[in-house]
């Protein structure tokens, strides 16, 4: 029976979900290398190149709930028992989580997954 890839995996190449959340939550960092050394584009251990300009791109087309799970928990640091409160989940923080990991999927699906081909 092959072994279920789990979507943190990190044997990936290119942009997965999981390495997009690394950069969404180190984002305040990337923002200050960019203002104050002109740093516009990092580069991963694979060889991706991610620009500055590019990590925030389709955000605001997610689904409220998603954006919302995304902003709080990647770019605001919140672990998901914060944010669930600030969603209105008072019972459980599973539905923070759920909500995240579409919204990163759904990010690499539609702007990473793309390959670039030179004209």
């Amino acid at each position: 029976m092959p072994r279920r890839k789990s979507w943190k995996d990190g044997d990936e190449r290119g942009m997965t979900p999981y390495r997009l959340e690394a950069i969404l939550r180190h984002y305040c960092e990337f923002r200050e290398l960019y203002e104050q050394d002109g740093v516009e584009e990092i580069t991963l251990d694979d060889g991706l190149v991610v620009n500055i300009h590019d990590i925030l791109r389709g955000i605001d087309e997610l689904p409220k709930r998603q954006r919302t799970a995304l902003i709080l928990t990647c770019l605001y640091n919140l672990k998901e028992v914060e944010a669930a409160p600030l969603m209105g989940f008072t019972k459980w923080t599973s539905p923070v989580s759920s909500y995240k990991k579409l919204a990163l999927e759904k990010l690499v699906q539609k702007w990473w997954s793309e390959v670039d081909v030179e004209a």
